[in-house]
């Protein structure tokens, strides 16, 4: 996997400009509904059996289910909210700022009123030092990473300049194809907290989610292999209470929980999809010893025939290196475990290695003489993992999960 483009994710302010009446270039206004990704570019995939389960079902398959639940509930819930507004009549395009403006409406679900944007991008950031630049483009830092930029506002009345994003996010589409192309996304749940805490007079009768939510996205056609496409997301939750765990006074710091999320698929020309999975998540598994959080780390990858591997580890909190807890299981078409391995490394470092289940043979399918795909490491297979994701992007993005958009 190529190394994932450097982010940067940048604060929109609203500008003033020529307002004119609705823009009736349906062309131009199909081009930045472009910009809103497509469910199938950032949703999360989890195995499913394709022929009916009759023995000894596997168990990481059955904790993707729920992974899966989280992270399409947060990206959806962008995708949704902002095809449901922007699929509407926009109320004005600014020429000047090249944006489309949709609202502000009075809010019918909730307290106050909404608004939406959908705005071109310069060619450079519009920040004084990019701006005194002879070419803007050979400074460090002034291109600007996107072609558009979205948001989803919240406000107590009509006046733009006092309203507040909630959903923020920018991409760079692909005309021809709208589930490819590359972006980024930001569900900011304590701005909306926020707001609703300062102005919603019913605020004390309802419950939120807490913490921050972010994704960068891109798929594209693979050049070598025509009819192919690869497509990924990284994504991560900060301090993150959902709903169903929402208590008045929790303080997201102390009770939210981060996760890191690396998934995404690789359709070949046949129709055969190879999906991925890869999540990182602090936990007390160690729970008889302090309450240190140890970090899980779940990797899979699995077929759109069922078949798949999974490769978990636990390690750090109270396993000191080098203690480390590591499991391998394979399963098949119908989710049953073919094989099953567990190692535990104490401090000593002398690995303690558990009677397996099955073999690695059984890790099929079988590929044609045979050799069984999923007998060997994932690494050795080139599935992507987060360690893949650069690292400076990484850092853009938990640093706007951390404290939101500065």
């Amino acid at each position: 996997m190529k190394r994932l483009a450097i982010v940067s994710v940048v604060v929109w302010a609203a500008a003033c400009g020529k307002e004119t009446e609705p823009s009736s270039d349906e062309a131009l206004l199909a081009a930045y509904r472009g910009a809103i990704p497509s469910e199938a570019q950032i949703t999360a995939k989890d195995p499913q059996a394709t022929v009916r389960a009759v023995g000894d079902p596997a168990g990481w398959p059955r904790v993707a289910g729920p992974e899966a639940v989280q992270i399409n509930q947060a990206v959806l819930g962008i995708v949704r909210v902002m095809r449901a507004i922007t699929n509407l009549q926009p109320t004005l395009f600014n020429s000047a700022t090249k944006e489309f403006l949709w609202g502000p409406w009075a809010n019918e679900d909730d307290y106050g009123t909404v608004a939406a944007y959908i705005k071109e991008l310069g060619v450079c950031k519009d920040t004084p030092a990019c701006a005194a630049a002879a070419d803007c483009t050979a400074v460090p830092g002034c291109k600007e990473d996107f072609k558009y930029a979205y948001a989803l506002l919240r406000g107590r009345n009509n006046d733009l300049t006092t309203m507040k994003p909630v959903i923020w996010g920018a991409a760079t589409p692909d005309p021809t194809n709208e589930d490819n192309g590359v972006g980024v996304t930001l569900f900011d749940f304590e701005a909306n907290f926020a707001f609703a805490d300062a102005n919603d007079p019913d605020f004390a009768t309802k419950v939120f989610d807490r913490g921050r939510f972010v994704s960068v996205y891109g798929a594209a056609d693979d050049a070598e292999n025509p009819g192919a496409r690869f497509g990924w997301v990284y994504a991560v939750f900060r301090n993150f209470i959902g709903k169903d765990k929402y208590a008045p006074g929790a303080d997201p710091q102390q009770a939210g929980s981060d996760v890191d999320y690396l998934y995404g698929h690789y359709r070949g020309a046949d129709g055969n999809v190879l999906d991925f999975l890869h999540f990182e998540v602090p936990l007390n598994i160690d729970n008889t010893a302090t309450a240190a959080l140890e970090t899980l780390s779940v990797k899979m990858a699995f077929l759109n025939t069922g078949w798949g591997r999974a490769e978990v580890g636990a390690s750090g909190g109270d396993l000191v290196a080098p203690a480390a807890y590591d499991e391998t299981e394979c399963w098949s078409a119908a989710l049953n475990r073919t094989y099953l391995a567990q190692v535990y490394t104490p401090e000593t470092g002398a690995p303690i290695v558990g009677t397996p289940e099955g073999t690695e043979q059984g890790c099929g399918p079988d590929v044609g003489g045979g050799v069984m795909l999923f007998a060997r490491p994932l690494a050795d297979l080139g599935i992507p993992t987060l360690d893949d994701v650069d690292q400076s992007m990484r850092a853009a993005c938990e640093s706007v999960a951390e404290n939101g958009m500065q």
